[in-house]
């Protein structure tokens, strides 16, 4: 008799124990906002490569069917979990986990963890957008689950006590957290100008002394390698950075824009200088060399105009993880290097999460390796100065690089000039690679080597369809943009305006309508067998170069105004200039432009001819071949 005495003494016992402990675990898991849970992991995204991998630390996520709550706050049944991947390059314990394993773990909100972890890469491949995210304070993997007294009861999805995933649903009010990162951005600079007096000229010229030495390190061209990257004293920017007319211009681009329900985020992409200027010189404080940059910053976000303005501070902070930055090795090459577009496409990346995409629509991209056309510098025993240098290149499952158009289909869209296409467009590395790299969503590119400044007419150019299903327009623009306005947008739009076909010279009748320059050197204009103009490269060192004239047919003189349009058949990276009874109308093309003609708008100021300056890129040197002229009469004007 004693025994089943005993044995039930010893069960109530046991049985208060656990009580008790589940008890004062739960306590104190929900005084600490924790949860401990148990449960297997359902599915797991695939971790990169800690050694390929563009950065040296990586988080990876994965789904839990929870099969209780061993203690604290209640959560739903199904969540995601935020896992340590590498750090430092270095596996984690937890990096290991694989679909099946029974864990378990003591949980907070991911929301509530500090930017740095927050802001860390994460590997996602889970598209379900309605799990909430947490992140495990501990975890464990485990054989058997825990036997419990009584469990707390599962939360719904979504609960209102615990915030949904930063990564996957940044809520509905867009307008309000831009207007909140405007606000926090601005705050940040005036405090920084009233710490330092209030006043922007003296602040700019306490800097002097460094700049006079930085200057000394500038024209020695010196270098350096530090650790693992390699640096040299590149230019800065000039003196006051920006002018009045270019702050005017990209609110005139802002509002172009808005008026269409497109968001407008720029970045002044920094001088190679302006990351390193402090391995050269000590500077007298750690916040920028150049106060006016602020000052563009303060202006443009006075505006309402959203600019990235810790984009120097990130790149200082990023710089030793990567061998280059720019290409310091070439002191005169001015575009970014791998490590610059990582940063910028990662500016771009977290300001774009607002945005909210649905995960279903995103996609997973690979990294690979690609040579660059430029060698390693000279001095470190890792890196043969025989060998290309090598860049990351973002590629699909098969290992094909990621081709980048200007379509008509993404919700975001990058503007910009040749720093959008290094370390290189076509072989998939580049800032719109990268940002698609990290966010999934493949943007569409309006890529025009040259022609930041053209930027605004550049988007009015393509009519009303091409916003239509944009969100963003992401604008890095060279350091060298900022001295001069944007170009103005058209007296009228030219593709828009309903027109009346008046006359083409396609063929023979090109060869008859041109009238060709003839001061031009020999060999730059022939005509093809089938009527096509060609203008190519004859001076060493240029690009293409040549100008020409084309009557307007008489049928014009019956309307106020007219286009001219210019088809062409090459691809090509080129200025084109049209001027017409004192007014001028350009554009820049581009390789990457779907549509290959160009349309120039007057007013009718009678019959005199139009002149046509062909201007080619230098770097891109190509013969340009128009292959049709047509001139059209407005109807209307839009």
């Amino acid at each position: 008799m004693r025994c089943p005495l005993l044995a039930t003494a010893l069960l109530v016992v046991v049985t208060l124990w656990c009580c008790l402990c589940y008890a004062s675990d739960s306590a104190t898991a929900a005084d600490a906002g924790q949860t401990v849970i148990e449960g297997v992991l359902t599915q797991v995204s695939k971790l990169p490569k800690a050694a390929s991998n563009p950065y040296p630390d990586c988080y990876y996520t994965a789904i839990v069917d929870l099969h209780q709550i061993v203690a604290g706050k209640s959560v739903p049944q199904r969540i995601i979990l935020v896992l340590p991947g590498f750090f430092g390059r270095k596996y984690a314990p937890e990096s290991g986990y694989k679909t099946g394993d029974k864990i378990r773990a003591t949980v907070v909100p991911f929301s509530s963890m500090p930017d740095t972890v927050k802001q860390t890469q994460q590997a996602d491949e889970i598209e379900d957008v309605d799990l909430n995210f947490f992140f495990p304070q501990q975890i464990s993997l485990i054989n058997a689950y825990t036997g419990v007294v009584r469990l707390p009861s599962f939360a719904k999805k979504n609960d209102n006590n615990h915030e949904v995933s930063v990564s996957k649903n940044r809520g509905n009010n867009v307008t309000n957290e831009r207007k909140e990162q405007i606000q926090k951005d601005l705050l940040e600079i005036n405090q920084q100008l009233a710490a330092n007096g209030g006043d922007w000229d003296k602040w700019y010229a306490s800097y002097k002394g460094f700049r006079e030495q930085y200057k000394v390190q500038f024209d020695a061209k010196a270098s350096r390698w530090i650790g693992q990257s390699f640096f040299s004293a590149g230019r800065l920017g000039r003196d006051k950075i920006y002018s009045k007319e270019f702050v005017a211009s990209i609110i005139d681009l802002k509002n172009y824009l808005a008026a269409r329900n497109v968001d407008l985020i720029v970045v002044r992409i920094p001088a190679k200088g302006e990351i390193v200027e402090d391995l050269f010189v000590p500077l007298p404080t750690k916040q920028t060399s150049n106060p006016y940059l602020l000052k563009m910053y303060k202006e443009l976000l006075e505006a309402d105009v959203e600019i990235i303005t810790d984009v120097v501070p990130r790149a200082k902070s990023t710089r030793m993880k990567f061998p280059l930055m720019y290409y310091y090795q070439d002191f005169a090459e001015i575009h970014p290097a791998e490590g610059m577009a990582w940063v910028v496409a990662e500016a771009f990346s977290e300001r774009v999460e607002r945005y909210g995409e649905p995960a279903h629509q995103k996609k997973n991209f690979l990294l690979g390796k690609a040579p660059d056309k430029f060698k390693w510098p000279e001095g470190h025993p890792g890196f043969d100065p025989a060998e290309n240098v090598l860049f990351s290149t973002v590629t699909d499952t098969l290992g094909k690089p990621l081709s980048l158009t200007q379509g008509n289909e993404s919700p975001v869209l990058i503007l910009g000039s040749s720093f959008i296409a290094f370390p290189s467009l076509t072989k998939g590395g580049s800032i719109p690679h990268y940002f698609a790299y990290l966010t999934g969503i493949v943007p569409d590119i309006l890529h025009r080597s040259g022609g930041d400044r053209m930027m605004l007419r550049s988007v009015a150019r393509e009519g009303k369809g091409f916003l239509e299903k944009r969100k963003v327009c992401l604008f890095p623009f060279t350091p060298g943009t900022a001295y001069e306005a944007l170009a103005p947008l058209p007296v009228f739009d030219p593709h828009g305006s309903p027109k009346t076909l008046l006359a083409a010279f396609t063929g023979p009748g090109l060869r008859e309508a041109v009238k060709l320059d003839p001061k031009a050197a020999e060999g730059t204009f022939s005509f093809l067998s089938d009527g096509t103009l060609r203008i190519a490269p004859v001076i060493k060192g240029k690009g293409t170069s040549g100008t020409f004239t084309v009557d307007i047919p008489a049928e014009v003189a019956k309307f106020s105004r007219f286009t001219m349009e210019l088809e062409f058949s090459s691809k090509d990276l080129t200025t084109v200039t049209a001027k017409y009874a004192g007014q001028t109308d350009s554009t820049i093309r581009s390789d990457t432009q779907l549509a290959n003609n160009d349309l120039f708008g007057f007013f009718f100021e009678g019959q005199t001819p139009v002149e046509i300056g062909i201007e080619g890129n230098r770097n891109f040197v190509r013969a340009v071949s128009i292959k049709a002229i047509r001139f059209y009469g407005v109807t209307s004007v839009k």
